[in-house]
């Protein structure tokens, strides 16, 4: 039987990705930044350093995908940029907007762990299993 763990165990890129993205959009963003984030830059950029600052850490553990990690920064960079310009066009209240948001944050991790996988899967690299995690 397998289940959401063994599937996160088994793709380390993506639960790092994961646990970035929850740190930079809910524990280390304010509500006042995430409130005035869309209508003031000065509060975008504050929240994308707060992105950033779990992405370098998470750099010393992955250094050698430096460049994916700056890729998912450029992606939250850019859909927090669009997503006032999103919201308006498609007439979307803050709910639904925060929901796509979220929907395209988590698309670009899910996408980006899917083809790092294959790629690292084609050039022959096998990620290890951690004690107690492999049956």
């Amino acid at each position: 039987m397998t289940g959401l763990s063994q599937y996160l165990n088994q793709n380390p890129i993506l639960s790092l990705m994961l646990i970035c993205h929850f740190l930079s959009d809910f524990h280390l963003q304010s509500q006042k930044v995430a409130d005035l984030k869309h209508s003031r830059k000065k509060y975008l950029f504050k929240h994308l350093f707060w992105v950033a600052i779990p992405l370098f850490i998470s750099f010393f553990l992955q250094w050698r995908m430096w460049w994916i990690l700056l890729l998912i920064w450029f992606s939250h960079a850019a859909i927090d940029l669009t997503k006032p310009l999103l919201m308006q066009g498609l007439k979307l209240n803050k709910k639904k907007g925060f929901l796509l948001d979220q929907f395209l944050h988590l698309t670009i991790l899910l996408a980006t762990s899917f083809s790092i996988r294959i790629f690292l899967y084609q050039i022959g690299y096998r990620f290890r299993c951690y004690p107690l995690s492999c049956s």
